[in-house]
This record gives structure tokens, sequence and C-alpha cells, in this order.
């Protein structure tokens, strides 16, 4: 857990501030809809198949090593021939006046490769953490021993957001250990990805050794004394479509990884936006972000340490109440920051820098109060309810819901932001705020509802699988 999170975080501070100061802010929904969210099919799909034949360690490990080699390739080969392999300006800015509602989709043909590390940056969690992850977790874990331990796991995990967040800081500086292997003309922006990147690598590799070890010295020493074989999945692709789109069980779930991926993506954009202004270069915007993941990983620890105890005094609707209730606090508060921007001018007599360096530093904490309380509650309950279902259920409806899931509601959320700014190119994301906190409201509204039921299921669930 701890390495595929510092490779999350790590990744995460590189593709965000790449795509927004090397192409816009705006773009981020267009990536998510005609890009991430077509890939993310294709991946179900594939892996679907993958683990029909073979097992899922066999998957997990070739995933890996799949994504470590596009991130070295793109990096090391690809980023230092832009100029080869991507079109020129002129041409770009040509097409851009000839069809100005197309912009974004020309703006984003321009840098295709950022768009390509972007979209891997951004299934590297969803894969690696929330689906190979916690499958592995579940495989091994009854559901008395998770409520000991799931949250125990996020603690120990999530203190990589303190490593991550110092080293996003430490690389981003003027000299760092790895400066001296780069050539002297190097800019510092290359310097920093390709350290970055290093890093990454060294610590996927470990991932791979350390998934080796765990199927060598627990899983299949536990299947010789269980007198079973570690069983590939016989359920063909639409079989296993089938099977997901009929259980009404994981379908909640899918709603509620829908509910928090929208609510998450209508402020990603506004706030990076915002940000943007602050800190306009790559480096410096890559080291805001590490300060933002320091202070997001003190936050998860803090809810991890409390989250356990919840889980066990409260019960599993308690703790994962707790999720959408923080983002709907923290989130609203931003928007209203944002709506309220010129009339703050105005009453208090700031100047506008001022009042931006307050919505940025707003920004920062609604997001270090969502993501900490996310990644210590929302991720340790989510996995809770596969437990009780049934092997084909914990791997394949686990993929459908937690990497469709994610890609819907982050296809939902951007839709919005993208279908104005195709009708209106020249707008900003302060023209859209109004409507994206209108949205906001919405999503956390069915949240909750769609919350209250499912605890009712899952308590079902559970009650007759003891039996």
């Amino acid at each position: 857990m701890f390495v595929i999170l510092l490779n999350q975080n790590l990744i995460r501070g590189m593709k965000d501030s790449i795509v927004v100061t090397m192409i816009g802010a705006e773009t981020i929904s267009f990536i998510k809809i005609w890009i991430e969210a077509p890939v993310g099919v294709i991946f179900v799909l594939s892996y679907y198949k993958l683990c029909n034949i073979m097992t899922t360690e066999q998957a997990f490990r070739l995933i890996v090593l799949s994504f470590l080699t596009f991130f070295a390739l793109v990096v090391f080969l690809i980023f230092p021939n832009q100029d080869l392999l991507h079109p020129s300006s002129d041409i770009i800015n040509y097409y851009i006046i000839l069809y100005p509602h197309l912009k974004w989709f020309i703006v984003l043909y321009s840098k295709w490769s950022l768009v390509l590390f972007y979209v891997f940056g951004e299934l590297w969690p969803v894969i690696t953490f929330f689906l190979l992850f916690w499958q592995l977790a579940n495989k091994i874990t009854t559901t008395d021993e998770a409520k000991r331990f799931y949250t125990l796991f996020n603690l120990f995990g999530q203190t990589n957001l303190l490593f991550s967040g110092s080293l996003l800081m430490y690389f981003t500086s003027d000299t760092h250990i790895l400066t001296n292997l780069f050539d002297v003309n190097s800019t510092k922006n290359d310097i920093t990805i390709k350290s970055i990147t290093i890093l990454v690598l060294v610590s996927g590799v470990v991932c791979i050794l350390l998934n080796k070890i765990i199927e060598n010295k627990i899983i299949k020493p536990n299947l010789i004394t269980q007198n079973k074989k570690n069983e590939t999945l016989k359920l063909g692709i639409w079989e296993s479509i089938k099977m997901t789109l009929s259980s009404r069980y994981l379908g909640k779930i899918c709603v509620l990884m829908i509910c928090y991926s929208v609510s998450v993506n209508l402020i990603e954009g506004l706030w990076m936006s915002t940000t943007k202004e602050l800190y306009p270069s790559t480096s410096e915007f890559m080291n805001y972000q590490g300060k933002v993941l320091f202070a997001t990983g003190i936050a998860a620890l803090l809810f991890s340490f409390f989250g356990n105890i919840i889980i066990v005094r409260f019960g599993w609707y308690v703790a994962t109440l707790l999720t959408p209730l923080s983002i709907f606090i923290a989130g609203g508060g931003f928007f209203l920051l944002i709506i309220s921007k010129n009339y703050l001018v105005e009453i208090f007599t700031y100047s506008t820098t001022e009042i931006l360096l307050v919505i940025v530093l707003f920004g920062a904490l609604q997001n270090i109060v969502s993501k900490g309380i996310k990644y210590a509650m929302f991720d340790s309950t989510k996995e809770m309810l596969y437990i009780p279902l049934n092997s084909e259920l914990k791997t394949k409806g686990k993929a459908a819901v937690d990497i469709l899931g994610a890609k819907l509601g982050k296809f939902s959320g951007a839709s919005v932001q993208a279908l104005a700014f195709i009708l209106a190119p020249s707008a900003s994301y302060q023209d859209l705020s109004f409507i994206l906190t209108i949205s906001f409201a919405i999503t956390c509204f069915i949240w909750l509802i769609v919350l209250n039921r499912m605890s009712n299921s899952y308590y079902k669930l559970c009650s007759l699988s003891q039996n």
C-alpha cells in the first residue's frame, strides 16, 4: 500500500502540474471525458480477459510493469523530443481561429504526449490501488479482521503523503541529490520531472517484488493448507458485465463512487485554475502540490486514528457518512468564496491578489480535509462492502465498480464543464462557478440518500454471510 500510494502522489504532483501549467486547467475536463473514460472501459474489458488466463497476482504484476514501462518511455524518450512529435504552434493557432468551438480539442492534440501522461497518471491509483491492492487485501481478510485492521492499513499507508509531499518539495528545489545525473543544459522542469520519475520506477519495482513475496509466503501456503488451487476466474467478458450490471448491491456501490468522483471533479478544475494564477511555472506549481500533499498526510493520519475508533464504536454507517458531510461543508465554503470574490474585494478593500491568496488557501484546505478523510475513511468502509460477496463479484464486479464507477463520476463532472467551454470557448472557470456550485450541492444530496440505502443492504448481507 505504501509504495503504490507513494507513486500515486508523486505522479499526481507531476501530471497536474504539467497539464495545468503547460496546457491549461480547462483541458482537464476534456481529457477525462474523451480519453480517460474510454481507456478505463478498455482496461476493464482487458482485465476480465486477464483474469481468465492468469491468477490475479500475476495480473497485478503485469499491469504494474506496464505502467512503469509507459512512464519511463514518455518521460525519457517522448518528452525530450516534443518539438519533433508535436505539431507547430502556428498550425494549432490557425485551426483554433478556424474552428473556435473546437479550441480545447485542438489544444489537446497539440500536446498529445502530455495528455497521455495525465491519463495514465489518473489510471494508476484507480487500477493499482482501488482495484489491485484492495482485491489482494480482500482476498486474505475476513469481515471481522477488516473492521479492526483496514483503517490501520490506511494509517500506515497514508504516511506516504508526508514522504511524497516532502519529496516533491525537495526535488523542485534548485539542487538535489540527482541533479548531477542530467545534462547541464537541462531546464529545471526537465530535471524535476525526470528525477521524480526515477523515484516512481524504483518504488514500482519494490511493489512488484512485494506482491511476489505475498503470493509465495501467504497466499500459496494458505491454499496448500486448504487443499485448493489459485484458480483463474472462468466467466467470460459479457457474462461478467451482465453479472455486474444485474447486481443492485454493486450498483449502489457504483453510485457512491460516482458521487465522490463528481463532487471532487467539480472542485478540482476551478481550484487548479485559481492556483495557477499564483504559481504559473511547473516547478512552482509542483512545489505547492507537495506542500498540500504533506498537509493532507497529516490530516489522513489524524482521520485514520480516529476512524478506527469510530468504526469499532459507532459502526460502518456513521464512519461512511463522514466523507460526504466533510466534502459538502469544505467544498461549499470554497464555492461560496469563489462566487463572492468580487464582493469581498469591495467590502474589505483587499487587493485582488490578497483575495486570490485567501481563495487558494481555502481551496487547499478543502482538498486537505476532503482527501484526508476520503483516504482514511471512505476507502476502508467502501472496501468492507466487497468482503461478503462471492469470488467473481469480489474481482470482476469490483473491477467494474472501481474503474467504471470512478470514470463515470469524472465523466459526469467533466461533462458539465466541457459543454460550457465548447459553447463558450472564451469562458473561464470563474464564469462557471454558479453552475458548478448547484451541480455540487445536488451530487452531495444524492450521495447521502444512496448511502442510507446502501447501509441497509450491507448489514443484511453481512448477517446472511455470517449465518
